[in-house]
């Protein structure tokens, strides 16, 4: 969804992509919904939780709680012992905008605090989900300067914009399957001595992609183009 104004979106957009989504693929296909720290409200959180929707949400340290005997106080106050890499979460559930939530913490390395608001008491899972975030700014990395150049596009009409941003996202899901196939069973990506992979799997699989098209004499015959589209097929083959 394209929006007509600068920042992030409101509740009810987020709400619009939510139920479309769900009208596509129902709601049982929805593992959890992860957020920064923009995305947060009392009307956001209660349509998750009168959903059923699973959420994992970081919220600002300086975000109103109460504490355990019932005083308004910033969220950071009741995880401010906490020690580099000390994970806490609280026992009870807390009101954050007005709405029951678990708190989980974790002091990062650098001495700030990830606090979470889920709507499980799940401690180190939501941490652990949270993590999963950061593939969003992967893959807008992949579809701009790492991968497709996406920004290169003079097209400024919000309409072809949206229809444009289609293709590089079916071409990022096509380029990871392959990579993860490529990875996993029939060359390995080197991991680097900060225990890294040396390419990324998206890039090993637009690699893989691109020589396959520029090296292949027989790649625009039929079907040797639809076999090349069939993951399961060219993997075994490879």
């Amino acid at each position: 969804m394209l929006l007509d104004k600068r920042g992030n979106s409101n509740t009810q957009e987020r709400i619009d992509i939510l139920a479309g989504f769900i009208k596509q693929f129902g709601k049982t296909s929805i593992r959890g919904v992860l957020a920064d720290r923009e995305f947060i409200g009392e009307r956001w959180f209660k349509y998750l939780k009168n959903e059923g929707i699973y959420f994992i949400i970081r919220i600002k340290k300086d975000a109103k709680t109460t504490n355990s005997q019932g005083q308004e106080v910033p969220v950071q106050n009741l995880f401010r012992y906490l020690k580099a890499a000390e994970q806490l979460t609280l026992e009870d559930s807390r009101l954050i905008t007005g709405v029951l939530v678990y708190l989980t913490a974790l002091r990062l390395s650098d001495g700030e605090l990830l606090i979470i608001a889920s709507s499980k008491k799940d401690g180190q899972q939501a941490v652990e989900y949270y993590k999963e975030r950061w593939q969003i700014e992967t893959l807008f990395s992949c579809l701009k300067s790492r991968g497709f150049n996406l920004e290169d596009t003079h097209v400024t009409d919000p309409e072809r914009i949206k229809r444009l941003l289609i293709i590089p996202v079916i071409a990022f899901c096509w380029a990871h399957r392959i990579g993860e196939g490529q990875h996993d069973s029939v060359k390995p990506i080197k991991v680097k001595k900060h225990l890294r992979l040396s390419k990324s799997i998206f890039k090993a699989g637009l690699d893989f992609i691109r020589n396959s098209i520029f090296n292949s004499t027989s790649f625009f015959n039929l079907t040797a183009l639809f076999q090349f589209l069939d993951f399961n097929h060219f993997n075994a083959s490879s």
